[in-house]
């Protein structure tokens, strides 16, 4: 998990041009489903748009947050599939 951790953090810094910030989400996601059906315990969520209107019936992000997630997602798969 750190591996994965670091390489997604990497990728973001990358891209942003600064370290992410690292928090838990005050929401909840298909991880849930991974650890009941796969067993996979432990996940990474990332995703655009601001923290606080995420999960919400009224949720938005900028194209531009968009494209650049898309790309830091890109640059940490790749990272991970050249190991």
């Amino acid at each position: 998990m750190a591996g994965v951790r670091a390489a997604l953090s990497r990728a973001v810094e990358t891209v942003i041009g600064h370290p992410p910030e690292l928090v838990a989400s005050p929401g909840t996601y298909d991880q849930k489903h991974f650890a009941r059906i796969a067993g996979i315990e432990h996940c990474l969520a990332y995703g655009p748009g601001p923290l606080e209107e995420a999960h919400q019936p009224d949720e938005s992000c900028a194209v531009d947050d968009l494209v650049a997630s898309t790309q830091a997602l890109a640059l940490a798969a790749l990272e991970l599939v050249s190991c």
